[in-house]
């Protein structure tokens, strides 16, 4: 019982936050506010009951002075009722916590974590990241449209293979001031690697001696043994991804939804996110969503689109920790 109740709960919650995602993506196209909600109570009520009914009936024909004949016939009648009702709090993200899970830019030592777990560089810092040492990244949020720099977008190929060749690592250092984070490039690299982090310093501007380089929020770092990481806020990155979501043409044309820049002839293509539109309710779909007529969906079989929507769940998960409080809290009553 405690097992099937975890997993339908569970596959229940993450499919709404799956849908609340993908709304707010949607919203944010058509330059709508998104809304936030998160479960902090599950209640479910369950109620079983089980009635047995048995009985004897006893019939026969009475003749005077003759032996009486009696007929018995027997009847057992079972139900068996089953109830679950449970109920659900929803609370809306707003004020002091919503500025701090969505306004705030993420640490910078955010992104080296998730590089350090094994998430594609160059995919995470093209979505986290508005700049690195005065490198732009391509932005196409409200208000304005501009290209990445050709050195940022060459960056994100030069991360990506270090990566994989294991020529960096994360360090955190305790000193009186806080913890520091470092960026350490290994020595004895294969060729390859050992070729992308010089041409990553060169880049970065990074002393070419130097092995660890503190990492820290900010926009320039001028001094060869820093660097500077502009991170976005996680509703920055989710106006980013709004570009990722088709609309009809007419949508476009008439104002109704915003008008995102197009990738420039050479330039990187936008983020691993595709989110597709249909006027009729898509089937196979691994989410969709209902907006203005319109169905706008993510297909089974978009495993980058998946991702990409998974990870945004996994960082807002990641900012909405709070310890003085533990949600959603389940609670199960069975009669």
């Amino acid at each position: 019982m405690i097992s099937a109740d975890r997993l339908d709960y569970s596959n229940a919650l993450a499919v709404t936050a799956n849908e609340q995602a993908l709304m707010n993506l949607v919203r944010l196209r058509f330059a709508e506010a998104p809304q936030f909600l998160e479960v902090s109570q599950i209640v479910g009520g369950r109620t079983q009951e089980t009635v047995v009914r048995p009985s004897l009936n006893l019939s026969g024909l009475f003749v005077p002075h003759q032996p009486t004949e009696t007929v018995a016939g027997a009847s057992l009648g079972a139900e068996y009722r089953y109830t679950d009702r449970p109920t659900i709090t929803y609370t809306p993200i707003k004020g002091e916590k919503m500025q701090r899970t969505f306004l705030t830019p993420i640490p910078p030592a955010a992104v080296l974590y998730l590089l350090q777990a094994g998430w594609p560089a160059d995919r995470i810092m093209q979505l986290t990241l508005q700049s690195i040492n005065g490198l732009r990244n391509r932005a196409t949020s409200l208000g304005r449209s501009r290209a990445a720099d050709p050195s940022f977008e060459r960056l994100l190929e030069l991360f990506r293979q270090a990566q994989d060749a294991g020529g960096f690592s994360l360090r955190v250092e305790k000193q009186k001031s806080g913890d520091v984070t470092l960026l350490v490039i290994h020595k004895d690299l294969q060729a390859e690697a050992s070729s992308a982090m010089l041409e990553c310093r060169r880049l970065l501007g990074l002393a070419s001696e130097q092995r660890e380089f503190k990492v820290a929020y900010g926009n320039l770092a001028g001094d060869g043994v820093d660097i500077a990481m502009q991170t976005r806020s996680l509703l920055h990155m989710m106006l980013e991804l709004s570009a990722c979501v088709a609309v009809p043409e007419s949508f476009s044309e008439t104002g109704v939804a915003r008008r995102v820049l197009e990738p420039a002839p050479g330039e990187r293509l936008p983020l691993p996110m595709v989110i597709r539109c249909s006027a009729e309710k898509p089937a196979g779909a691994f989410v969709a969503v209902r907006h203005l007529d319109h169905w706008y969906y993510i297909p089974e079989s978009d495993v980058a689109s998946k991702g990409t929507l998974s990870f945004l769940q996994i960082l807002t998960a990641m900012l909405e920790s709070d310890s003085q409080q533990l949600l959603p809290l389940v609670t199960i009553s069975t009669q």
